[in-house]
């Protein structure tokens, strides 16, 4: 199987249309919150919600702990590599997974 490298124009796209539906699929989700939607439309536009990413507990804990945004940047990578050779799983403690 050969490998195909995108240019950063694909790139770009991709991620601004990864943003367009992510945007697409918050107001569908806001609207089935309101009170008076109308319900039938729950069926067909429900298709459409993409779950929110939860956030990488790893960064909320750097986050906690203080460290920049810098130097999380910097060390994230090579702390999650050290705790994955250490066979440390990062997870939510209520997470069965």
């Amino acid at each position: 199987m050969i490998k195909t490298q995108h240019c950063p124009n694909c790139e770009a796209t991709e991620h601004k249309l990864h943003d367009f539906r992510q945007k697409v699929s918050d107001a569908v989700e806001t609207y089935f919150k309101q009170e008076n939607y109308l319900g039938k439309f729950n069926d067909t536009l429900g298709q459409f919600i993409i779950p929110a990413p939860k956030p990488d507990p790893l960064l909320e804990a750097m986050k906690k702990a203080g460290w920049s945004d810098r130097d999380i940047y910097n060390a994230e990578p090579s702390l999650r590599a050290a705790l994955d050779a250490l066979g440390f799983e990062i997870r939510e403690k209520n997470d069965d997974q």
